[in-house]
């Protein structure tokens, strides 16, 4: 698809990795996870980032969420 250019998939601890160049954030996080993710990801919003998926759990504390399917939660 010529898309290796444009992605680069960073597998580290989520409270130590640096988001703030990502445009788009994917993450396979039990609810616990994400509250501890929830100052680092409103801050996202505030730079680059544009839509953030969650798979499988909502994110509790965000309002108008798209409810893609049975399992992708949207936020953009």
């Amino acid at each position: 698809m010529g898309l290796e250019e444009n992605i680069q998939v960073v597998c580290q601890d989520f409270l130590e990795a640096d988001l703030s160049e990502a445009t788009v954030i994917y993450m396979y996080l039990l609810p616990e996870a994400l509250v501890k993710l929830k100052t680092k990801l409103e801050s996202c919003f505030a730079q680059k980032t544009r839509v953030i998926i969650s798979h499988h759990f909502s994110i509790p504390w965000w309002k108008g969420e798209e409810f893609l399917n049975s399992h992708i939660y949207f936020r953009q």
